[in-house]
């Protein structure tokens, strides 16, 4: 009984002291370290990159010649913030090859576990949100996928807790999972823990990561079914990596604990290379399992294997040594690391795969990929021997121009031939842009032959994370039944918003024909029923297998269905009894056996075009009557803009968007420059459009709106807006701008964007006011105006003289703000201490001057809006000028209800001011000393309505005296 207590007292002090709190010093240290290295291995979005897109966008070009089809493995992200993946990963269902499984790191729904599933062959992806382990975890770590011979699918993915704050309960936690399917990814049993690290970690505790999932499928292995999952180790406190290896025998509901394979090395973690990284298994036909590392500190291929199981296993070694990947560069807050593109951080990660197939002469063989060289290429070398011996490297792609690198390697468990998909540069002289290469062999990897596989090229500079540094560090590749499927981060979305980078798949049959080249159509219009069709045959198979003619067909579809069938070398056809005047689409195939190529398609139209062409509107000009005079060329094609257009009747003009007339013209008109009038009501801004008609009574396509001015351009002395009015005068006004009682200058109306609600995503909105002369004379435009846009939004003032051009830049003040420009502009609240007087002088010309005030909003995060009140042009100015005798102060607005500004200047005297009501009584006085932008505020929240004057004085001397309304 005694020894029992004792035991128990034992076993509770023991618990005790294990929940001893950490001191605030090594709990902040720990926290630090397991941000970085989740930083690292997840990183956040630098949201400064979605204020100030820094990077020059290259337009994504598409692929010279198109060869396979591509497929984005994203579906539906629109309700997403964050629209990134990268990291990719898929495999093939053996028992049925048309189910695809893939995934990625996903920044959808704040970091959850996705997977992509395909029930067609890769053509089309549904994907599926699994959720998260535990809340406020992230769980889309290094994502990797792979399915048994019996058709269940793994996913393995990492995850940890997020910090909310730098004491946080949850530092560090991190862990290692998998998920399952055995309906084809129609329901996934999510979340099964293969190693979990919940509580408050400390600087002794280890944080996982670089995990992949392999399963051994070979049916004379002892080991059959059983599971392996590798990943790399780092303790914090000695920044130590170590590569260990977890494995189940249940088809992954539980897990051993994780083995250690490779040598604890202290202090490397943060090398260059992060260490020992990026642990991959492979299995052999008898069993035998091996795996392989990057060992960043030697540059070198680290190696070991096991032949019972994963029990035991052989000493680490290094295979393979390569020349340093990529150029060091320093990135923040992850130090220095290996980069290519400028700035984007790379890796030298190998693959190792072994041929199973029972009945193969190459069967047992293990085949090696990775990237080195500074200039990166992907090096292949092979192992006869179990990996005691290797081959010299080779370099498997025939261009070694540019970078090449985020190789992955596959192998068809039916045929035993090899794919490697890598990204490739060797298309761009700059060596910026990237595409997805796929380099083949069918002997062994003793030769091979590369193809382009993306259909775009891709910047991987384009991503949100700190100095667009991170693309992610692996891609993927499955290979069955002569089809290979890579897939790649892709940022032809990216183009235009950073926040949207996907992951593309591309549809590979390694045994098809090319696609027929230069498919061309010949209209015939002395035979409107028939069109004239041409090509160049292909001359190899995918990858420069041989082709000969009597070796495939091809096949022609018009309009979606089958035409004809034609027999190889081929080259023209002339396709007949069509309707006349008709669109019709083609596709053509070439089609060895069941293996088709991809379509080349092309439209035409037999005789011609049904429409007639698009005149285009050139210029205008207004009258003092308000009738208004454009310019138009008539078109002399049909909308092919092939066919001559021989039947022209007349035009078709629209005025804002309603039909007004139709001009009548003669056969001779095609080609020629014709004026249209039209009287309109009023001065103002009218949108025009015009297009074309023939005689059998078919109109063509509408032009491109064009915006005219109707009225007389004439000098002015002075004009000002004050939004009041029922009725504003017809100014250019695109997007939400309305008049709004919520806030104004001059009562009761100012003008906004999008009142009393937060203005939409994605606006460019304009208003633009009468085009005016100002014959080389001084002129000044000045307004109030309150700009509470998000910071990475925009408004904006421009003026052109031609209506193509524009400027904010007046005399090197830039015109342009956000909320962050003002104080007032930052709180929460609508008032008039928002309002803010700017004055620009516009340039001398003798030109006539356009002037618009345009706002744009992102695609993110939006806020209250922009409005505007009492823009005035004048020769006057209305800045204070301490120059002058009569010093004139800006009192807005008036009336006012709760604050009143005087805009002093900041060159202006020291003043005081009096608020005197009318009957003579001093109701408020004090100094005035204008802020950072000239202003004084004057709080009027205690003051009575009713009439006052403000009156401003220098040195007890009036210089100047204002009556001010005061409103509740």
């Amino acid at each position: 009984m005694k020894t029992m207590i004792f035991t128990t007292f034992l076993l509770l002090s023991s618990l005790l002291l294990a929940e001893e709190p950490l001191s605030k010093t090594e709990l902040r240290r720990a926290t630090q370290h397991y941000q970085r290295l989740m930083e690292s291995a997840h990183p956040l979005p630098d949201m400064q990159y979605f204020k100030n897109q820094s990077i020059p966008s290259i337009m994504a070009p598409k692929s010279k010649s198109i060869f396979f089809k591509n497929v984005n493995t994203i579906d539906d992200e629109t309700q997403e913030v964050f629209r990134m993946q990268n990291e990719s990963s898929i495999a093939v269902n053996p028992t049925n090859p048309l189910n695809l499984i893939a995934s990625a790191v996903d920044y959808r729904a704040t970091s959850s576990t996705w997977v992509y599933v395909s029930s067609d062959g890769g053509h089309s992806w549904k994907d599926q949100n699994l959720g998260k382990p535990f809340p406020n975890w992230r769980a889309s770590n290094d994502p990797s996928v792979y399915f048994a011979t019996d058709g269940t699918g793994y996913m393995c993915y990492g995850g940890f807790g997020e910090f909310v704050d730098s004491f946080a309960v949850s530092v560090g936690e991190n862990g290692v999972f998998i998920a399952k399917t055995t309906d084809e990814g129609k329901t996934w049993k999510a979340h099964i823990p293969v190693i979990v690290h919940r509580g408050v970690q400390t600087l002794d505790s280890t944080f996982e990561d670089k995990y992949y999932v392999q399963v051994d499928n070979s049916p004379a292995s002892p080991y059959f079914g059983h599971l392996y999952i590798p990943w790399k180790r780092v303790t914090p406190r000695d920044s130590a990596t170590q590569i260990v290896m977890s494995k189940s025998t249940d088809k992954g509901e539980t897990w051993s604990p994780p083995k250690f394979i490779s040598e604890r090395l202290a202090g490397s973690s943060e090398d260059t290379t992060f260490g020992q990284s990026f642990p991959l298994i492979t299995t052999g036909p008898l069993g035998e399992v091996y795996l392989v590392w990057n060992h960043g500190i030697e540059h070198g291929v680290g190696f070991a294997k096991s032949l019972d199981g994963g029990d035991t296993w052989t000493s680490p070694r290094i295979i393979h040594h390569y020349n340093i990947f990529g150029t060091t560069r320093l990135i923040k807050g992850q130090g220095y690391r290996h980069t290519v593109k400028e700035k984007v951080r790379a890796e030298a990660y190998p693959v190792v795969i072994c041929d199973n197939i029972e009945s193969s002469d190459k069967k047992g063989n293990l085949y090696l990929c990775w990237a080195a060289d500074n200039i990166p290429n992907i090096y292949f070398s092979r192992s006869l021997d179990g990996g005691d011996t290797w081959s010299e490297p080779v370099i498997v792609h025939s261009d070694t121009t540019n970078d090449q690198f985020w190789p992955w390697m596959s192998i068809d468990p039916l045929s035993g031939d090899l794919a490697i998909m890598y990204f490739d540069s060797r298309n761009d002289a700059a060596n910026l842009m990237v595409e997805c290469y796929v380099s083949y062999s069918a002997d062994g990897g003793i030769s091979w032959s590369d193809r382009r596989a993306a259909d775009q090229m891709s910047d991987l500079r384009l991503n949100p994370f700190s100095n667009n540094a991170f693309a992610g560090d692996y891609s993927g590749c499955a290979f069955y039944d002569g089809y290979v499927y890579p897939t790649w981060v892709d940022m032809r979305s990216a183009v235009l918003d950073l926040s949207d980078s996907d992951v593309f798949t591309a549809i590979i049959n390694t045994q098809a024909p090319l696609p027929v080249e230069n498919f061309a159509a010949t209209i015939l219009p002395e035979e409107p029923t028939s069109l004239s069709l041409k090509w160049e045959n292909p001359a190899v198979k995918s990858f420069g297998q041989t082709l000969n003619s009597e070796d495939y067909n091809l096949v022609l579809f018009r309009n979606g269905e089958y035409a004809h069938t034609l027999p190889g070398g081929t080259s023209e056809f002339k396709d007949t009894l069509l309707a006349p005047y008709q669109k019709f689409d083609y596709e053509i195939f070439a089609v060895a056996g069941n293996d088709s190529s991809l379509a080349r398609e092309l439209t035409s139209y037999s005789g011609g075009s049904k429409e007639p062409g698009t005149p285009q509107i050139l210029a205008s000009k207004g009258a003092a009557d308000y009738e208004l005079t454009l310019k138009v060329r008539v078109p002399d094609k049909r909308a092919d803009e092939v066919t001559v257009l021989s039947n022209l009747k007349s035009l078709s003009l629209y005025r804002d968007n309603e039909f007004i007339k139709k001009i009548d013209l003669q056969l001779q008109d095609t080609g020629k420059i014709i004026e249209i009038s039209d009287e309109t009501a009023r001065e103002g801004f009218y949108e025009y459009i015009v297009s074309a008609n023939d005689l059998a009574g078919n109109e063509g396509f509408k032009s491109a709106r064009f915006i005219a001015y109707s009225g007389e351009i004439n000098y002015f002395s002075e004009k000002v807006e004050n939004f009041d009015s029922p009725v504003l005068p017809k100014y250019y006004i695109k997007g939400e701008w309305l008049p709004t009682d919520e806030i104004s200058v001059s009562n009761p109306k100012s003008f906004a964007i999008a009142p009393r609600s937060n203005y939409k995503d994605n606006e460019d909105d304009t208003l633009m006011i009468f085009p005016f002369v100002t014959n080389n004379l001084d002129y000044f435009v000045s307004f109030y105006h309150a700009a509470i846009l998000a910071t990475n939004d925009y408004a904006t003032v421009e003026y052109s003289t031609d209506g193509e051009q524009w400027s904010n830049d007046f005399s090197g003040r830039i015109a342009r703000w956000n909320k962050s420009d003002y104080p007032a502009w930052q709180d929460k609240e609508l008032n008039e201490l928002d309002w803010k007087l700017e004055e620009y002088q516009l340039p001398q010309t003798n030109d006539t001057l356009l002037l618009r005030w345009r706002f744009h909003s992102n695609q993110l995060i939006t806020d209250k809006g922009w409005y505007l009140d009492d823009i005035k042009l004048s020769n006057k100015s209305v800045s204070v000028n301490s120059q002058k005798t009569a010093v004139e102060f800006v009192v807005y607005p008036n009336p006012a209800a709760e604050y009143i500004k005087i805009r002093i200047g900041q060159s202006s005297p020291d003043i005081s001011y009096k608020l005197v009501s009318t009957l003579g009584e001093t109701i408020s006085q004090g100094g005035a000393k204008g802020d950072a932008f000239g202003e004084f505020v004057l709080n009027l929240t205690k003051i009575s309505a009713g009439s006052y004057y403000l009156i401003i004085l220098n040195n007890e001397n009036i210089i100047q005296r204002n009556s001010i309304m005061v409103v509740r």
